[in-house]
């Protein structure tokens, strides 16, 4: 089990189910030492509330709060959908492609919606669920880029357990992402409570393809808070 998780919701997502507050519990129950509450940006109906950002500290003692948003990539250019005032107050930011795009982008055109968010964006720190049903992209491409810009891809473990990508799918894309050596994380994605914690299936499919851990940025507490510290200088705008 990794010991921290970049990527959650929140009531504040439309799709979350429970409170900061829930959710921090119950990732402390799980044995995490930090969560994540990485709630939507706009474009999809998230709503990011001022005082997380700059007046919540560690509510819940004994798990470490991280705060965050998951962007929507909301034109090819790569703007994404932030207030960009919360950036310089934000641990990890997250993008990604979801329903506020069309379903029927051709491969290169979502591929190219992810890296030039990328390149528009140093403050981006994670590629969220790139292996997505909704949306074909170039892993080889992707995770060129991801590289070169010290960027990390996610390894989405809701995902795989709910059938919403396959496990041939999921190999595939860590085999390309260990033959590309960009860094990665490991995360839930989750929505409710019960989800946090639950990637022992992801972790079985990267001991299969016996994918290096030590690129998975959130392994440990200190390897997860070495690397977003490393990331920090990109979010003084």
């Amino acid at each position: 089990m990794f010991e921290v998780e970049l990527h959650s919701h929140t009531l504040f997502s439309k799709c979350g189910l429970h409170t900061i507050i829930e959710m921090l519990n119950a990732g402390k129950e799980a044995g995490l030492k930090a969560l994540a509450i990485t709630d939507h940006g706009p474009a999809v109906q998230g709503h990011q509330a001022s005082p997380f950002f700059h007046r919540l500290g560690n509510p819940v003692p004994g798990i470490h709060l991280l705060k965050g948003v998951e962007c929507n990539v909301v034109e090819e250019s790569g703007e994404v959908d932030i207030a960009k005032k919360f950036v310089p107050y934000s641990d990890v930011l997250l993008v990604g492609l979801h329903t506020n795009l069309p379903s029927t982008l051709d491969k290169k055109t979502a591929t190219a919606h992810l890296i030039n968010s990328l390149a528009k964006n140093p403050w981006l720190d994670i590629v969220s669920h790139p292996l997505n049903f909704d949306f074909e992209i170039d892993f080889h491409l992707l995770a060129k880029e991801a590289r070169r810009m010290g960027r990390a891809l996610e390894f989405n473990a809701s995902k795989l357990q709910q059938g919403k990508v396959s496990v041939e799918d999921t190999r595939n894309f860590i085999r390309i992402c260990k033959e590309e050596g960009c860094l990665t994380a490991v995360n839930t994605d989750a929505h409710v409570t019960h989800e946090l914690g639950r990637t022992s299936e992801m972790e079985e499919l990267l001991l299969l393809e016996d994918f290096p851990f030590d690129r998975i940025v959130n392994r440990t507490f200190e390897s997860t808070m070495a690397w977003l510290d490393e990331r920090r200088q990109h979010k003084i705008l």
